[in-house]
């Protein structure tokens, strides 16, 4: 994944059950980590208020986008 792209929770991510306060959110990766296979993400709360983690890449998945 590259830097800049929207992401939600793959079904190995839902599987996880530290990842329950990501489920049916988007993310936007800020920095992509290859050498140890994680991801820089940032979530948006309800609030509004920016939630920064570090993930496993598995947890991710791209997201569709219809037009």
């Amino acid at each position: 994944m590259k830097v800049g792209e929207l992401v939600e929770l793959s079904a190995a991510g839902r599987k996880l059950k530290w990842t329950w306060p990501y489920y049916n959110r988007f993310g936007i990766v800020l920095e992509d980590m290859y050498r140890e296979s994680n991801l820089y993400i940032a979530f948006t709360n309800s609030k509004g208020k920016q939630i920064k983690r570090t993930l496993p890449r598995t947890a991710f998945r791209k997201v569709r986008v219809h037009k």
